[in-house]
């Protein structure tokens, strides 16, 4: 939480700070997802998640269309291969710690947190990339 907050005024400046603060928020926010553990709040955290990171996406790509003349329409923000990646493991992860480990592996206690351990990996290799992409930037 402590870069994203100075990386918000950033993201609307700049386009390439844009798509670092999106996949560090994206990154960030994951990672406080398994505090929300109770059963009858999955259906909370995931939807304001998902409404978090449309957001995100619409209003980045709103503030930096007048800068680029449309050329965002009907792209991801971002729209790289590493995008699509986060992106798409992001919701795997999701879909499999809210809706299959439940089903599957609920009776097994050796495997309580094994949600945990995978969200807290996703999240530190997701926000290791987003250092390394923040070096790339500055130089």
């Amino acid at each position: 939480m402590t870069v994203i907050i100075p990386l918000t005024p950033l993201a609307i400046i700049s386009y390439e700070h844009s798509t670092l603060y999106f996949r560090t928020s994206m990154f960030g926010h994951l990672g406080l997802i398994p505090l929300l553990f109770r059963p009858f709040e999955s259906a909370f955290k995931l939807s304001c998640f998902i409404a978090f990171v449309c957001m995100t996406q619409i209003l980045l790509k709103y503030s930096h269309m007048k800068n680029r003349n449309n050329s965002l329409k009907g792209k991801l923000f971002g729209s790289g291969t590493w995008d699509y990646a986060a992106f798409g493991s992001v919701m795997v992860l999701l879909f499999f710690t809210e809706i299959l480990y439940p089903l599957l592996f609920k009776q097994h206690s050796r495997m309580q947190f094994l949600p945990l351990m995978m969200t807290s990996m996703l999240c530190a290799s997701g926000l290791i990339g987003c250092w390394i992409q923040s070096g790339l930037i500055v130089s």
